[in-house]
């Protein structure tokens, strides 16, 4: 299972995905998109997606979200497929929230083949396709400085190499 730590690594994939609060590891929400990498993008950097601007009574902090999952299937490739397999998702995992929106009729029929059904709950069952883990503010500040200090002694050890010799020193390199 990859695990990424930047939105940007994440694949532009259909998927049902949940976030999963920092503290607790609960699944705080469970979602569907055709386009996993953009509708995260919505949720975690843009957040102009509904489930985070509290346009609904409910909403979640994207702050508080520490790690993402997962999962794709062939079967995620139309819409109703998504839908459907979200709602068995949900029945699964429990998640706080969960989309809002009203399935379409096809998903509906979709959730009345009891094959598909089975194929669904087996996959949420299942080890997620991978995970997005969200450093905290503190854990990210950590790392820059780090990336920090490793390119000051960097360029400390170019600017020795790069200096001529001084009479009687041998030349670096």
């Amino acid at each position: 299972m990859p695990v990424v730590s930047s939105v940007a690594d994440l694949p532009d994939v259909p998927a049902v995905y949940g976030l999963h609060d920092r503290r607790t590891g609960a699944l705080v929400y469970l979602g569907e998109t055709a386009n996993l990498r953009a509708r995260l993008k919505q949720h975690l950097i843009l957040r102009d997606s509904s489930v985070v601007t509290g346009a609904f009574a409910a909403s979640i902090n994207p702050d508080l979200v520490g790690e993402v999952r997962w999962w794709e299937h062939a079967e995620f490739a139309d819409r109703a497929g998504r839908e459907a397999a979200e709602i068995v998702a949900a029945s699964v995992l429990a998640p706080v929230l969960r989309d809002r929106d009203r399935p379409q009729a096809a998903a509906l029929v979709r959730l009345e083949d009891a094959a598909f059904r089975a194929r669904m709950e087996e996959l949420f069952r299942s080890v997620p396709t991978g995970r997005l883990i969200l450093p905290t503010l503190e854990e990210a500040l950590e790392r820059i400085a780090a990336i920090e200090s490793e390119l000051e002694q960097l360029r400390r050890r170019l600017a020795a190499l790069e200096r001529p010799p001084r009479a009687g020193e041998w030349p670096a390199g």
